[in-house]
């Protein structure tokens, strides 16, 4: 069964943040800014995601600080990482080498080490997303924090098995059909972990949106 979430950045929610700490800031890359002010108006016009029952609320402007990457905050290095979405930054806690990485560096249930690529839509760009991996390799960090779920401490080996997920999943769904694709995963899924963490893994990244993501990454690339 997965452990509980870790409290990564990446899961903080900064409408939530903004209430109960009146004189807190956030930070955000550029591209994510207008998401955190106007979330509503951004939902209308992304392709249709289920929240999670997360709130969908907005942030005031003047707290937010955009990052484009190579800034130092609060002691924690900047770096632009997308792939997985535009928006994506992560965090090196320089005194401690504990990356903060969001969803970047894939899925991951403990106690085992299988890695899926959390591919949904509408920003998977491989290309940046295998530079983005690169990043975070050279930062050398001592753990790496992920959203889903909790901190990897085995960093070099795990992020080789999210650059493999990445580009076999992306080399299924340019050559197999949707439920083709699904099917392979949830197979894949059993044979490296148990039912139990089967469905934890769809819970954390349902393969048909996974499917969807890079469906339309390779549309878009074709032109």
């Amino acid at each position: 069964m997965p452990e509980p979430e870790a409290p990564t950045m990446a899961t903080v929610s900064p409408a939530r943040t903004s209430r109960s700490m009146p004189r807190s800031t956030s930070t955000s890359s550029p591209p994510s800014v207008k998401r955190l002010v106007m979330p509503r108006a951004f939902r209308t016009t992304a392709v249709a995601l289920p929240t999670g029952g997360s709130e969908v609320a907005p942030v005031p402007e003047e707290r937010i600080t955009a990052l484009s990457g190579g800034e130092s905050v609060e002691g924690f290095r900047v770096a632009y990482t997308p792939g997985h979405a535009i928006h994506h930054v992560s965090y090196l806690h320089e005194e401690s080498g504990d990356a903060y990485v969001g969803d970047v560096a894939g899925v991951r249930i403990p106690p085992y080490d299988h890695t899926v690529a959390p591919t949904p839509p509408p920003d998977i760009d491989v290309e940046a997303w295998l530079d983005s991996l690169h990043t975070l390799a050279s930062w050398n960090p001592q753990s790496l924090g992920l959203t889903h779920f909790g901190q990897v401490t085995q960093v070099t080996d795990h992020l080789h098995r999210m650059r493999a997920a990445l580009v076999e999943s992306a080399e299924r769904a340019r050559m197999k059909d949707e439920e083709t694709f699904i099917a392979r995963m949830e197979q894949d899924l059993l044979d490296a972990t148990d039912p139990a963490t089967v469905e934890a893994f769809e819970q954390a990244a349902p393969p048909n949106q996974l499917y969807m993501g890079l469906e339309r990454y390779w549309r878009k690339k074709a032109g």
